[in-house]
C-alpha cells in the first residue's frame, strides 16, 4: 500500500518530474523527482528524488525541487516533508541550501524527518529573489 502511492500519480495530490539525456540516439533516465499527499501532514507533501552519480554537482536537484515546488503551490501544499538518511550529506545539504528554516528531527535508527515550509509568493515578489537565503560568515 505505501509503495503505490509511489506509483499511481493523482494529479493535484501527486506529481513526478524525469530528467532524461539522450546519448548516440538512446534516451536514459538521469534524474527523477516526485512529491506525494503525505496524510501524516495536512497540506504537505513527501518529497523525494534521486539523481544518477555523475550528474550530480550540476544543478539538477534544484531544478527538480524549484519545479515541483512551483507545481505544488498551484496545488495548495504549504510545504514539503522528507525522510533521509543521517549519513546523506549531499541531500542535507540540498534541502538546507532550499530550505534554511527547515525543521530537522532525529528519528533514531540515523533517520531524520525534515519539513521544508514554502516562503509566501507576495515574500518572493517583494524581494524579487527566488526564496533562496545565503548565510554571511
Amino acid at each position: 500500500e505505501r509503495a503505490q502511492k509511489w506509483v499511481n500519480i493523482s494529479y493535484g495530490k501527486d506529481m513526478a518530474i524525469v530528467g532524461i539525456i539522450q546519448t548516440e540516439g538512446v534516451e536514459e533516465i538521469i534524474a527523477i523527482g516526485r512529491y506525494a499527499h503525505d496524510p501524516e501532514t495536512p497540506r504537505y507533501a513527501m518529497l523525494a528524488f534521486i539523481v544518477r552519480e555523475t550528474f550530480q554537482g550540476m544543478g539538477i536537484s534544484t531544478f527538480l525541487i524549484q519545479h515541483l515546488e512551483k507545481i505544488a503551490k498551484e496545488n495548495r501544499y504549504k510545504g514539503f516533508t522528507a525522510t533521509v538518511m543521517e549519513e546523506n550529506a549531499p541531500m542535507i545539504h540540498v534541502f538546507k541550501k532550499h530550505y534554511p528554516e527547515a525543521e530537522f528531527i532525529r528519528e533514531g535508527g540515523g533517520i531524520l524527518s525534515i519539513k521544508m515550509v514554502f516562503k509566501p509568493e507576495n515574500e518572493t515578489a517583494k524581494t524579487g529573489k527566488t526564496g533562496k537565503t545565503e548565510k554571511v560568515e
